[in-house]
């Protein structure tokens, strides 16, 4: 045995010496490993089961014949997640909302235009994180069939309508009476 082989022999022995029966906590693992929760009465109360029939649909205010269903929190007072529902052919103007929305589409065809770019369409199954703050966008529903969707947010429900931006300076903008149009 060498004489560095010696030493750390006996470094490991006064180690074990120091530290033997003296519990420590797996600084590696502890923390990333959550306690398993062994009480099966707590995990059964927090289920919660909404059959379609259990669906309790408003309408949505200031919205003529959009629907909402809270299957969780409040659309109206803070985060929620709830399903909201558009009449076939539906169009709301150009707006806003405070909060980001997660969007899962169920039924219908959605379809929203940003401003100042093509509209996009989303079917069934397609999923949309829609921006909140200065994301300025029209959202309608193809007269086909009404749409159903999810939303999820962090913040209450809210649409802002806003100006669409000119396009052209006003000496530049069509009248509709061309005798009163600027020279």
């Amino acid at each position: 045995m060498s004489h560095n082989d010696n030493r750390l022999s006996s470094n490991l022995s006064t180690t074990r010496r120091l530290y033997e029966g003296k519990k420590f906590p797996d600084l590696c693992n502890h923390a990333r490993q959550p306690k398993a929760n062994t009480s099966a009465k707590t995990a059964e109360s927090r289920l919660l089961v909404m059959r379609t029939d259990d669906v309790k649909w408003t309408d949505l205010p200031g919205a003529p014949g959009v629907k909402v269903a809270d299957l969780w929190g409040n659309h109206a007072k803070g985060a929620f997640g709830a399903l909201f529902k558009l009449p076939a052919g539906f169009a709301a103007p150009l707006h806003t909302h405070t909060y980001d929305m997660k969007v899962v589409i169920l039924s219908g065809t959605y379809i929203q235009a940003p401003e100042g770019k093509p509209e996009f369409r989303l079917g069934p199954g397609s999923y949309l994180l829609q921006p909140g703050g200065k994301y300025r966008h029209t959202t309608s529903c193809d007269p086909s069939s009404e749409c159903v969707f999810f939303v999820e947010s962090k913040g209450k429900f809210d649409l802002k309508p806003v100006q669409a931006a000119s396009l052209a300076p006003r000496s530049q903008q069509i009248t509709e009476d061309p005798a009163h149009a600027p020279l």
